[in-house]
């Protein structure tokens, strides 16, 4: 995916905040496609290390892979590179939780 202008800080760079939201996101649809559970997963632990960046329009490959799932913790590492040169940006490590949580207010149809 490229990186665009909305996603850059007053240097042309990608915003860390930024890729730490699409980071997030693409290791929810990680744990999505492994647990096939696609609501109520909520991140328990969130750690990101970032080792350089990425200049507007610049093409980056971000990869997820479920590293581990013990029924409702699942853990995810995800690897954001340049796509040019493989530059590593950022490696991110999750954990989350399957939560059934359903909210009181909400009508559950009757059962009889």
């Amino acid at each position: 995916m490229p990186v665009r202008d909305l996603c850059a800080d007053a240097h042309g760079n990608w915003q860390v905040g930024a890729i730490a939201t699409i980071v997030d996101i693409v290791a929810s649809i990680a744990i999505c496609t492994e647990t096939a559970i696609i609501r109520g997963n909520v991140t328990m632990d969130y750690n990101i290390s970032y080792y350089s960046s990425a200049k507007i329009q610049e093409e980056v490959e971000i990869v997820a892979k479920v590293v581990g799932n013990k029924g409702k913790l699942s853990s995810i590492r995800v690897e954001v590179k340049k796509k040019d040169n493989g530059e590593l940006i950022a490696i991110a490590k999750q954990w989350t939780a399957s939560n059934e949580f359903r909210a009181p207010w909400i009508n559950h149809p009757s059962k009889l």
